[in-house]
């Protein structure tokens, strides 16, 4: 569930209005005049009041934080400093590189990244493998290509350094607005009473990598067809709509564990993804470009498959949906910009609703690299 700000306003447009709305009221017959001596000092109070409503909002933001952290154990994500693993070549067997020797590596974006030894290493030859770490934790240390790297601390005992891998693992530190979200999910546990699935969904929500959850009561995926009392599955996935990396799964079984009540079981699985073949036939409306109006339908279409399970007013939440109605993709793809009718719609090859196998079933997501959704059609 995501964190939702206290309801102070914060535009300083709209704080002025409010108070020269308010002089209206109060003196009757003024009118605001631009220039005015009131109209001005009204404007200076809307800026300042918008000001120090924020820092209203940053300082309880900031406390609900630190309660978190000091009184609940739960702390933020701080991020992680990405890793290269390097060949360094030297001046000979026993050369010692020292700790704090420091490279330089181009990312992706085009951003310099220096990475630094942590501590000193002796050669045996005159090359010698070692891990090198980003100097600084954040995504931006990853996606360095292998290749040569620019050395930047001299020493006399290292001719060059070569990458043999791209740099990975670099995460960046947890925003607070972030924070209060997970926080949130892992408040909600916190009730008397029993373990419900929900409750632990929203505790696998609180792990960093997970975007949503789903639990399912009484499901033994060993035994799917006989309820399991006192068991309880978790499908957790990531903001893709794929499952979580195994380290992450790893994570959340770990938290649900120490949370659980006595001789309650709890598996992590991942969901059942199904293909969705939609193929449609539209038309344009008059002047509008048929590629056009093409790429807004199947965007529209991969957005609405994408979010599927979720609501209106929280994006991870996680309803187990199982039927993808053919009425409701038609009306989806019909209200995509420029189209004027949809001559036909079909899902996997049949104009009727299709039913997703499985107890957590998401559609497969089209970048799927091992089965595809896939959305075809032409507009005339």
């Amino acid at each position: 569930m995501p964190w939702d700000p206290p309801e102070i306003d914060t535009d300083e447009d709209s704080v002025t209005d409010r108070i020269l709305d308010g002089l209206a009221v109060r003196l009757p017959g003024w009118e605001p005049v631009e220039g005015a001596p009131e109209v001005a000092l009204a404007e200076e109070l809307g800026r300042e009041i918008a000001l120090l409503n924020q820092t209203t909002i940053t300082v309880l933001e900031q406390a609900v934080a630190g309660l978190g952290e000091t009184a609940f154990g739960f702390p933020a994500y701080l991020g992680v400093n990405a890793e290269i693993p390097v060949t360094l070549t030297v001046t000979g067997a026993g050369a010692v590189v020292p700790q704090g020797f420091t490279v330089i590596g181009i990312n992706d974006d085009g951003a310099e990244v220096a990475f630094e030894l942590l501590e000193d290493v002796t050669s045996v030859g005159s090359t010698v493998d070692v891990t090198m770490t980003a100097t600084k934790a954040g995504d931006a240390g990853n996606t360095v290509p292998a290749g040569t790297l620019t050395i930047v601390v001299s020493t006399a005992t290292v001719i060059s350094a070569e990458a043999t891998a791209p740099s990975t693992g670099g995460a960046d530190a947890e925003v607070l607005g972030d924070y209060l979200s997970r926080l949130v999910d892992y408040f909600a546990t916190l009730r008397p009473g029993g373990v419900r699935a929900a409750d632990l969904a929203a505790l696998a929500r609180s792990v960093p990598g997970v975007h949503r959850a789903l639990g399912v009561d009484l499901y033994d995926p060993a035994d799917p067809g006989t309820p399991a009392e006192r068991t309880a599955t978790v499908f957790p996935i990531d903001d893709a709509g794929a499952p979580v990396s195994s380290a992450v799964a790893t994570q959340v079984q770990a938290v649900l564990e120490a949370s659980r009540e006595v001789n309650f079981v709890i598996h992590v699985e991942e969901p059942t993804y199904t293909v969705i073949d939609v193929v449609y036939d539209a038309v344009a409306e008059p002047g509008a470009d048929p590629a056009v109006v093409a790429t807004a339908i199947e965007s529209a279409i991969a957005d609405w498959l994408s979010a599927w399970g979720t609501t209106a007013d929280d994006e991870t939440a996680w309803e187990p949906v199982t039927t993808v109605r053919l009425l409701q993709l038609a009306r989806i793809a019909g209200s995509a910009p420029g189209v004027a009718y949809l001559a036909s719609i079909t899902i996997n090859g049949s104009a009727a609703d299709f039913e997703l196998p499985g107890v957590a079933p998401l559609p497969a997501s089209l970048t799927d690299p091992v089965a595809p959704s896939t959305i075809t059609g032409t507009v005339s």
